[in-house]
């Protein structure tokens, strides 16, 4: 069996990604988490909109990466969104971040799938 370079390139992706998370969650801690709550709230929304305006073939990437993110949001940032003190800024980073992550690796799954490509 061959592979295409495009598959090997994800595969690098996926496990750079990977390691990313491994060394965000267990490196230095982060202290700016509004910024990174941000951050995640921008790529989830332009994720949202590139599910409704992109090209069908990349549509599957940006569906997979929208409902994981939006029910990442609903499921572990929940408690997040009433502005929590300051104490509890270092896990809000380390739990955006992850998902973040874990919405890439989710999009680029759901981006391998045959059916999602049509």
């Amino acid at each position: 069996m061959r592979f295409k370079l495009t598959h090997l390139m994800q595969c690098v992706l996926a496990a750079a990604i990977v390691l990313a998370i491994y060394q965000l969650m267990w490196g230095p801690p982060h202290f700016n988490a509004r910024i990174t709550f941000g951050a995640y709230l921008a790529c989830l929304s332009t994720a949202t909109v590139a599910t409704i305006y992109a090209r069908p073939a990349s549509r599957g990437f940006w569906l997979g990466y929208a409902i994981f993110g939006w029910c990442w949001c609903a499921t572990v940032l929940r408690d997040y969104l009433g502005m929590m003190p300051d104490v509890y800024a270092s896990n809000m980073v380390a739990n955006c971040l992850l998902g973040m992550g874990l919405s890439a690796l989710t999009a680029m799954a759901c981006n391998v799938l045959p059916q999602m490509r049509q």
